[in-house]
């Protein structure tokens, strides 16, 4: 019995002591796994993606292109006004993609929270002011790799 539990022990002791046990890490996962929970925050993914339970290949999306490799490089979702409500993953954008046009959305942010910055803002507002400030449409995001 003590040897058992000496075992038990031995096997709680390693599993703690490895930090790298549990961490995400999102160089592992596929192009088609980074876009989907770069979009799967949007009210309507399947509008993109064609089945949110069992989506298209990610080079078959709308408004998605992906270059000879399969890599994707060029992301355009535009004009979708009150269609194109909900919230995006940044961190999920696979490092292939190279440009991203979504304007004239009503898509919503809190700098605070998140990675948008906004253009003319020399820091972030204190956390009162930002609460209500991106309720609004955000009418214009689109963005281009800098390399």
């Amino acid at each position: 019995m003590h040897k058992m539990l000496s075992n038990v022990y031995a096997a709680v002791y390693f599993t703690c002591a490895d930090d790298g046990i549990g961490k995400f890490d999102r160089s592992m996962l596929s192009q088609q796994d980074l876009m989907e929970l770069f979009i799967f925050g949007l009210n309507e993914p399947e509008k993109i993606c064609g089945n949110r339970d069992d989506p298209d290949d990610v080079c078959e999306w709308t408004g998605l292109k992906c270059n000879g490799d399969g890599e994707v490089e060029d992301f355009q979702w535009f004009s979708k006004n009150e269609n194109g409500t909900g919230t995006l993953g940044f961190e999920f954008l696979p490092c292939s993609m190279k440009y991203m046009q979504m304007f004239y959305n009503a898509l919503s942010a809190n700098p605070t929270k998140g990675h948008l910055s906004v253009v003319g803002w020399t820091s972030t507002p204190v956390l009162g002011e930002a609460k209500n400030l991106f309720k609004p449409l955000v009418v214009f995001l689109s963005w281009r790799r800098p390399y």
